[in-house]
């Protein structure tokens, strides 16, 4: 068991452990196409583990959220107001938000010459 497994079943202990690992495989994989792709990186499945634990951690709590409350736009505690989103794939579980992106590196730049 690696420290973020650890971690992700005491953040979530109502969740079940294989739910935990879906997600955590799901996370990986949209985190390590996210490198490939935009940031220009090739990564491994274990650098991305270690190194950028963190964005690795936000993702999978925002998917595990986010199956939670699933069109759920907005609630109220006060007057007992819900508010349904009506397109509910306009923002997935496993979106790269700007707060996931703040705690990755920055594209490379490859320049022909």
């Amino acid at each position: 068991m690696t420290n973020l497994d650890f971690i992700l079943q005491k953040k979530f202990p109502n969740e079940s452990e294989s739910s935990l690992v879906i997600h955590k495989q799901l996370a990986t994989q949209k985190l390590l196409l996210y490198f490939k792709n935009r940031l220009n990186r090739t990564i491994t499945a274990e650098q991305l583990e270690t190194e950028y634990q963190p964005a690795l951690f936000l993702l999978i709590s925002n998917a595990v959220n986010y199956s939670s409350v699933r069109g759920v736009k907005s609630i109220s505690q006060g007057n007992k107001k819900t508010t349904f989103d009506e397109s509910i794939s306009s923002s997935g579980a496993y979106d790269i938000t700007n707060e996931i992106k703040e705690l990755l590196p920055v594209a490379v730049v490859k320049l022909r010459g």
